[in-house]
C-alpha cells in the first residue's frame, strides 16, 4: 500500500590538491583546465575556439575512443579503464567538467547520468546539455547549455567562479549531502527493518 522514495546515492563530497594532480597527470599549472569527459556514451563537445575569454584554457578530452581530430587549445588523451581514484585526480586537476551526452535510450525509461553522481562530490562545476534525458533529474546543481555559445558563456562563468557557478555548487553540496551513501544505506536498513 505504501511507497517510499529512496534516492540514488552519489559519491560524497571530497577534495584533492589541484597542483599535485596536475603534476601527476602532466597538465599545465598556470592555466585553467576544463575536463571534457568523453568515455562510454559521452562525446567531446567544445565551444568555438579560439575565443578571447577562453584563450588561457587548456581543454583536456579524456576518452577511451580513437579521436583523430585536432582542435585549438585541446589535448586528447586516450586512456584505458580508470579507477574512481584516477577519475577524481582528473576532476581535482580541473576547473570545470563538461559531460556531453545526448543519446536517448531506446526504451521508455530515462536513465540518469552516473558520471554526474561520480563527479558532483568533487565540487567542480559540471556543464551538461540541456536537452539530454540523462540530466533531466538535475535542477540547479549543474550548469546546462543549449549550444556552443551558451557552453562558452557558462565556461567563462565557471572558470571565474561567477554567480551562476557559485549558486550551482551550493546546490550541488546540498544534493551530495542528501544522497550521501551512509544516509541512503541507513534509509534502506530502516525500510527493511520496518518490513520485518
Amino acid at each position: 500500500d505504501k511507497a517510499r522514495y529512496i534516492p540514488f546515492p552519489c559519491y560524497p563530497e571530497r577534495t584533492g590538491n589541484k597542483e599535485e594532480c596536475r603534476r601527476k597527470l602532466g597538465l599545465p599549472l598556470g592555466k585553467k583546465v576544463v575536463l571534457v569527459y568523453a568515455r562510454g556514451g559521452y562525446v567531446p563537445y567544445l565551444p568555438a575556439l579560439p575565443d578571447k575569454d577562453l584563450e588561457d584554457v587548456h581543454f583536456l578530452v579524456v576518452t577511451n575512443k580513437d579521436i583523430r581530430w585536432r582542435y585549438p587549445q585541446t589535448e586528447i588523451r586516450k586512456t584505458g579503464a580508470l579507477t574512481n581514484e584516477q577519475l577524481d585526480e582528473y576532476a581535482f586537476a580541473s576547473d570545470a567538467i563538461v559531460l556531453h551526452k545526448i543519446m536517448a535510450n531506446p526504451y521508455p525509461v530515462a536513465v540518469t547520468s552516473t558520471a554526474v553522481y561520480q563527479f558532483i562530490g568533487t565540487m567542480k562545476p559540471l556543464l551538461v546539455p540541456r536537452i539530454s534525458e540523462s540530466f533531466e533529474p538535475f535542477d540547479g546543481e549543474i550548469l546546462k547549455y543549449a549550444d556552443r555559445n551558451e557552453l562558452r558563456d557558462l565556461l567563462v562563468d565557471a572558470i571565474n567562479m561567477g554567480e551562476r557557478t557559485r549558486a550551482a555548487l551550493e546546490r550541488a553540496r546540498e544534493f551530495v549531502r542528501e544522497r550521501d551513501p551512509k544516509r541512503i544505506a541507513r534509509m534502506y536498513i530502516d525500510l527493511f527493518e520496518e518490513l520485518l
